[in-house]
């Protein structure tokens, strides 16, 4: 039963349960949007991850599960041979939000319409 037990719990953590490939590298990002006093906003930061279906981020103020918001991703380009640096511009919902102990807050979001720049 043990044996059992352990095999049905590495397999459960190890499994990747994303749809789509994350992508773990920090690019800029500006984002606009409405904080959860209702105040207009504009924040630049740092990418945690993303796919082609959302992103992870963190800001230092609170948004709610459910907000819009519009942002700016700068994909630095490696070296100057590359050309001109690549940007994508979203929108996006929040799915989730946590409050992390340095009083910022991290967001999980879903794009709802992007474009590559």
């Amino acid at each position: 039963r043990r044996r059992i037990f352990l095999q049905v719990l590495q397999n459960a953590t190890s499994e990747e349960r994303r749809k789509k490939t994350r992508i773990c590298k920090s690019f800029p990002i500006v984002v606009r949007g409405l904080d959860s006093a209702g105040r207009h906003f504009e924040e630049t930061s740092a990418l945690v991850n993303f796919s082609s279906g959302g992103m992870y981020f963190c800001l230092s103020r609170a948004m709610s599960s459910g907000s819009e918001i519009y942002a700016v991703i700068e994909l630095t380009k490696v070296s100057k041979i590359m050309g001109p640096t690549v940007r994508v511009a979203a929108q996006a919902i929040v799915l989730r939000v946590e409050s992390w102990m340095d009083g910022t807050y991290g967001f999980a979001v879903r794009f709802s319409k992007h474009q590559i720049f």
